[in-house]
């Protein structure tokens, strides 16, 4: 699975004497790991990489995450397309900070009403 490819990655550059987590190449493998589409993680230096749900529709993780190599400033939002953020890319990303959004049917995110 690609759960823990880091630390192949890390064990096949250690040559068989095996690496750990400070290991300075450890790090460089980690760092990028270039995710296929639908994956995402929480930081450039984790090895446990998570598959985006689909959420009940099909499809839906691989319009959320984008994979790549970038892991961006907040928390694994490089590996989400524009409009998500967060956690496997399930969280809305609003351009209008006085606006609130939610996620809809797993890839897309709508407008909160206004109460009142």
């Amino acid at each position: 699975t690609l759960r823990h490819v880091g630390r192949r990655l890390a064990e096949d550059l250690g040559g068989g004497r095996g690496m750990n987590e400070t290991d300075d190449e450890y790090s460089e493998v980690l760092a990028t790991i270039d995710l296929d589409l639908g994956y995402w993680r929480a930081g450039e230096n984790t090895d446990q990489l998570v598959e985006c749900s689909d959420r009940g529709f099909a499809g839906s993780g691989k319009r959320r995450c984008k994979g790549g190599a970038e892991f961006g400033t907040g928390f694994g939002d490089g590996y989400c397309y524009d409009e998500f953020k967060g956690p496997e890319c399930q969280l809305c990303s609003a351009t209008n900070h006085s606006d609130h959004y939610y996620l809809v049917d797993g890839d897309r995110c709508n407008i909160c009403r206004e109460l009142g």
